[in-house]
């Protein structure tokens, strides 16, 4: 600590924290996450124009023309959209304007020392002594739990909370919370556990979703004795991504690179398979006994609130798959939903902060979540459940699998089982993966991550397309002007 200069720890940082305490550890790669730049960007727009006090449409062209300019052309109109949008959320009136990420902060004495914890947002607008605090999301008006308390606890009698979305042109008022002071006390906890154990790891779902350093955690191995620093440029790409890779980088760009609105929402058909996961996954890890009479009573209990066609679909299902376990008789699962990967590092293209863009090196983690672990005879085991067809990719995937295990476990060999209770009553496949196909499998996968690499952050339209029957299939056919 230098001087009397009091830590604090952003709630956004403490959310990371919440879920893995080594999310927020340094070093860490530079993350050029198409959403995260865009927003960046629109905010310094509108704090550019909120405090323009040239005529309307001026100050509007001046914001665009200073801070879209180095976007393509499609993530350029997103901008100006999401920036037509607030400014329908928000009027600007003659007040007092805070752009600069003002806060609310409450503090505890931790082993001797002061230490603080902030709920930022985006403006704070005083007017004839009322003052409006604006937390501005991307998507939802959510506000998390511990936002939420850090207002309720240091709010004055003039103030107002709002949480609005740019896309929904509506302000929320963010109501205080009665049980402030006992939430503010677990997210204190939680800070605290953090700065006794900062690498501690917790590998799970936001390994993919709210982790900006998996190249650098030890979870996903660096592929080679390279060492990652802050100049480098992280991307994380899903099982599914690598799928789409292989048919349409634009649309495997899109959705994790450049995070371009999808035109529709996500169907629900896969409801069904998510439950049968979930029911599979609690009745298999660490059960030796799988075939037991008693075992049908535990899996009706797991299921009692699904209606019937359900239960019985599920108890089915649930047959099939023990009846093609039972070829694996020294099978011990201990791990579901686990992620697994590795990491590549290639040339590639890095934007600066000014958005101008430059040759540089870029770390691209790999990484899938297995639906279950173990071993099998002492061979590390992944065990894949599909409720639908046998797809091509499913190579890709126990590729992903068994070169991930391999590197974290520094296991010579791998199997990777594939499980369809389908329909078609498709057969298991199973894949023992050793040394050469390894090295086969890294080859593969680096040039992946070159083509990966190779995209300019800030042009969505620089990933080559291929039209083909995917097409018709892809939550990006409005916004495509080739599909169109």
């Amino acid at each position: 600590m230098n001087g009397n200069k009091i830590p604090i720890i952003s709630t956004t940082k403490l959310e990371k924290v919440k879920n893995c305490n080594a999310s927020n550890a340094k070093p860490e790669p530079r993350v050029n996450s198409g959403t995260l730049t865009r927003w960046g960007i629109l905010n310094d727009a509108i704090g550019d124009w909120l405090n323009n006090d040239a005529p309307e449409e001026t100050a509007i062209k001046k914001a665009e023309s200073e801070h879209f300019g180095s976007f393509d052309d499609l993530q350029k109109r997103i901008l100006s959209d999401m920036f037509s949008d607030f400014r329908v959320l928000y009027p600007k009136r003659k007040a007092e304007i805070d752009i600069d990420f003002p806060s609310k902060t409450v503090f505890k004495e931790i082993n001797g020392e002061e230490h603080g914890m902030s709920a930022y947002f985006q403006y704070q607008v005083s007017d004839k002594n009322t003052i409006e605090n604006i937390k501005l999301k991307i998507g939802r008006p959510d506000i998390n739990e511990i936002d939420r308390a850090i207002y309720s606890a240091d709010k004055l009698e003039n103030e107002t909370f709002y949480a609005g979305a740019v896309a929904n042109t509506e302000l929320i008022e963010i109501e205080d919370i009665e049980n402030h002071q006992t939430i503010i006390d677990d997210y204190f906890d939680i800070y605290e556990d953090f700065l006794e154990n900062p690498n501690k790891t917790t590998p799970g779902s936001h390994c993919l979703s709210k982790c900006g350093r998996p190249a650098v955690c030890g979870e996903f191995p660096v592929i080679g004795d390279e060492k990652i620093n802050t100049r480098y440029r992280g991307i994380t790409v899903s099982k599914t991504n690598i799928r789409d890779v292989e048919k349409c980088e634009r649309k495997a760009s899109w959705n994790f690179q450049y995070s371009i609105p999808r035109d529709k929402e996500d169907s629900f058909s896969g409801d069904f398979g998510i439950t049968f996961h979930n029911v599979a996954q609690t009745m298999l890890v660490n059960n030796n006994n799988r075939n037991d009479e008693g075992e049908k009573e535990r899996l009706a209990s797991l299921i009692e609130n699904e209606d019937d066609d359900t239960q019985k679909k599920i108890f089915k299902k649930y047959e099939e798959l023990l009846e093609k376990l039972k070829g694996y008789e020294n099978l011990d699962i201990t791990l579901s939903e686990y992620p697994v990967g590795f990491t590549p590092i290639t040339e590639g293209l890095i934007a600066n902060k000014d958005l101008t863009v430059k040759e540089g090196r870029v770390a691209t983690s790999f990484i899938g979540k297995a639906d279950l672990l173990g071993r099998l005879d002492g061979v590390p085991i992944v065990i894949e459940l599909k409720t639908g067809k046998k797809h091509p990719g499913d190579l890709t995937e126990a590729e992903l699998y068994a070169l991930g295990v391999s590197k974290r476990l520094k296991a010579k060999e791998v199997i990777v089982l594939h499980i369809y209770v389908n329909e078609d009553k498709d057969e298991a496949n199973e894949r023992r993966f050793g040394e050469d196909e390894f090295i086969s499998i890294e080859k593969k996968f680096e040039s992946f991550a070159e083509k990966i690499a190779s995209w300019n952050p800030n042009d969505a339209l620089s990933p080559s397309y291929e039209v083909g029957d995917w097409c018709n299939y892809c939550e990006f056919q409005e916004t495509c002007a080739e599909f169109r």
